[in-house]
């Protein structure tokens, strides 16, 4: 999907009102950039408007039949199965059930995670032009809506949530892509989540790998899976554990997950 060019000039800088306020880029890039070609998508047509929605009520009951989670009107791919739509409305959406701040489903999410990602690429200057930024957008949401793979859970949890919440003055671990550190501080939302390890690993190796799953399989809390028939895609996507990370670690990288 992504076709580095060896030989050329300075990558393309994007239009500034096309770089997020909140993402400053590291440092001045003199590779040429990634570009990428349309392998799923068409240009000029949304990859949300090529799905055909629903919304259903999510609902998670105990051994008793009593209530322990319900969302309604949760917008999910008319094809999702039922058990990969509890998944995500209870554990992927942000915000407090019945507040405006809460995400209404998988279109929701999926723009919440694949936009941040594309708008880091553009800012911090991984993209050739921004065309191939919008590509890169594309595709992924593409992939993601029809579950050829998924991120692994704290992607889902935390990548772009800042968006949601940007006047939270919550605070934890984080990379600072100005300072090139971990740092304690302001995140930019006030519930930040990670993966329980037993120590903190350093920043470069925090990296998330998502797997393509059989349709045949049943889906997993930590990533939804595939419930349609379609064949599993090479694995090919990877992104960083806490939020504001270099987006260079979120760009697909050709390797199969071991």
């Amino acid at each position: 999907m992504a076709e580095v060019k060896t030989t050329g000039v300075p990558a393309e800088k994007p239009a500034a009102s096309a770089i997020p306020a909140s993402t400053t880029a590291s440092a001045t890039r003199t590779a040429p950039g990634l570009t990428f070609r349309r392998l799923f998508t068409k240009p000029g047509v949304s990859p949300y408007d090529e799905i055909e929605w629903e919304k259903r009520i999510a609902q998670i009951t105990d051994s008793k039949g009593g209530v322990i989670f319900e969302q309604k009107d949760v917008e999910v791919p008319k094809d999702w199965s039922m058990t990969a739509t509890n998944i995500v409305a209870s554990k992927y959406l942000h915000g407090t059930l019945g507040t405006p701040e809460r995400e209404s489903g998988v279109r929701a999410l999926v723009t919440r995670v694949a936009e941040t990602i594309r708008d880091w690429g553009l800012a911090q200057g991984y993209f050739r032009t921004p065309e191939d930024g919008a590509t890169f957008h594309d595709e992924l949401a593409h992939i993601l809506l029809r579950q050829y793979a998924a991120f692994n859970s704290p992607v889902w949890f935390n990548v772009g949530c800042d968006r949601i919440e940007p006047n939270s003055d919550g605070q934890n671990w984080h990379w600072n892509a100005k300072t090139q550190t971990v740092e304690f501080g302001i995140t930019g939302y006030s519930k930040p989540l990670a993966i329980p390890s037993r120590s903190a690993p350093p920043a470069s190796s925090i990296l998330s790998k998502t797997r393509s799953i059989p349709s045949s399989r049943s889906p997993k809390p930590k990533a939804c899976s595939s419930s349609g028939d379609q064949a599993p895609a090479p694995t090919f996507l990877r992104c960083v554990l806490p939020q504001k990370v270099s987006a260079a670690a979120a760009l697909p990288a050709v390797r199969l997950a071991s």
